[in-house]
């Protein structure tokens, strides 16, 4: 790669955020503690974000007894969220978790396996209410198995070739060498976030 390839990259990715915004990441591993936290984040922000996810680990006993409270018990613990935001947050988180067990108690998915296929992965997340496919995406990225590859969504590849920064490839690995030749390993949260 290039060093103008490397800059292209960067340069869209700095236009994307301004669109978009930042791509705030989370430092628990847990799925449902990453899934509450972006719900959270993408109506109120980073700093309420991880308040609202502390208070409701400290609350209740564990994600399904979030689950199955009221929307206003977890309106409670969400106090840094804006008042007219607290009822929404809310909502989405609870929406969240029951999309989520529905399909484990239906053999349909399960959070155990989604490494195994991203894509499916990014579309059953992007379907809970109030994740984007951003922030789903940010979800699998901050998730994976610690031995696990960067595997990237088929998009970015796409979006990589269109602006010149890689060659045409439909193998997973090519792209995953060139996103890891083009950004910091820091920066591929914020490109798969970004460009997802």
């Amino acid at each position: 790669m290039t060093t103008k390839q490397a800059d292209t990259v960067k340069k869209l990715l700095d236009t994307l955020e301004k669109g978009y915004g930042r791509a705030n990441q989370f430092g628990a591993e847990e799925p449902l503690d990453q899934i509450a936290y972006h719900i959270l984040e993408g109506v109120a922000g980073k700093k309420a974000a991880e308040a609202g996810v502390s208070r409701l680990a400290k609350t209740f006993v564990d994600w399904n007894e979030v689950r199955v409270s009221s929307e206003r018990e977890i309106e409670a613990c969400l106090g840094e969220v804006r008042k007219e935001d607290r009822a929404v947050a809310a909502a989405n988180v609870r929406a969240g978790l029951e999309h989520i067990y529905n399909a484990s108690c239906r053999g349909e998915y399960s959070v155990d396996g989604w490494h195994e296929d991203h894509e499916q992965a990014l579309q059953f997340l992007a379907d809970i209410e109030g994740l984007d496919c951003g922030r789903a995406a940010l979800v699998l990225w901050a998730t994976r198995p610690p031995d696990a590859e960067y595997v990237p969504f088929a998009a970015v590849g796409r979006i990589l070739t269109r602006v010149g920064a890689m060659k045409k490839t439909t193998s997973a690995r090519a792209v995953m060498a060139s996103v890891h030749e083009l950004v910091d390993e820091a920066d591929v949260g914020r490109l798969t976030f970004l460009l997802t």
